[in-house]
């Protein structure tokens, strides 16, 4: 039967067979097998999500792929949470919006399990509907839209977690369960100033904890000594310097 193939070329990794074979009137059936094996199966002994990625993107089904991709970033998140996991999801959640950039802006969307099937997405909020027409929120609260602007607002937030464990391998970002608002406090804690305003305008947070860090800072530089001096080199190179110094020749 279909199913047997499908696992039999899986088995045998004979996936570009699996991928390029015309599956007449059989492509839904095929999907539904590929999908039914990627969510059922342990992330970190197979993976059937670049597979599913791979048979969309030889279709030309980029929205499809781009859903692909990004719930394997969002499982990441939940079930494998460490450094190689978080350099994963990053990497899903790029592919992901790569993938709506190859759609035309009305119809680049996907839709996703509802946030409580999954963890809370801050400022998610449904776009369209699927015509790619304007449309109000949907009354149900199993799915929901997200387009290119919320993909790379999750992107950023992976690659901030990212930073901050790569920083500090102890550091709570690497449970993925931190909002925006304790990853600012993360960040200047960490002396990613840079990145911390970045994540304010995006999500619209208060500039305050920010600067009083940073104004904090330049007062133990000013009284501190050679160990305050030396920590200072690190905080200083993580940032752009040109970013927070004002001269004649840049204001």
């Amino acid at each position: 039967c279909l199913r047997q193939l499908v696992v039999v070329l899986c088995e045998r990794s004979q996936l570009q067979d699996l991928v390029e074979f015309p599956y007449v009137n059989l492509h839904n059936e095929v999907v539904g097998i590929i999908e039914y094996r990627a969510r059922a199966v342990d992330l970190m002994t197979h993976n059937y999500y670049e597979l599913l990625y791979a048979f969309h993107i030889y279709r030309h089904n980029y929205r499809k792929a781009g859903t692909v991709m990004f719930e394997y970033g969002m499982r990441l998140g939940r079930e494998v949470r460490t450094l190689p996991g978080l350099q994963k999801q990053a990497n899903c959640y790029l592919a992901a919006i790569n993938c709506l950039r190859l759609i035309r802006p009305q119809y680049a969307w996907i839709v996703q399990p509802a946030s409580g099937a999954v963890y809370e997405r801050p400022g998610a909020s449904p776009k369209r509907n699927h015509d790619g027409e304007c449309a109000a929120a949907p009354t149900g609260s199993h799915i929901e839209i997200l387009e290119l602007q919320d993909l790379e607002k999750e992107c950023m937030l992976a690659h901030i977690r990212l930073t901050l464990a790569q920083h500090d391998s102890t550091s709570a970002a690497i449970t993925g369960n931190s909002s925006p608002k304790e990853l600012v406090a993360l960040l200047v804690q960490a002396g990613l100033f840079d990145m911390a305003i970045s994540l304010c305008q995006t999500y619209k947070l208060s500039l305050r904890p920010v600067f009083e860090s940073l104004t904090f800072k330049c007062i133990k530089l000013q009284f501190g000594g050679e160990a305050v001096l030396a920590e200072a080199w690190d905080w200083l190179a993580a940032n752009q310097l040109s970013s927070v110094i004002t001269t004649k020749k840049n204001r």
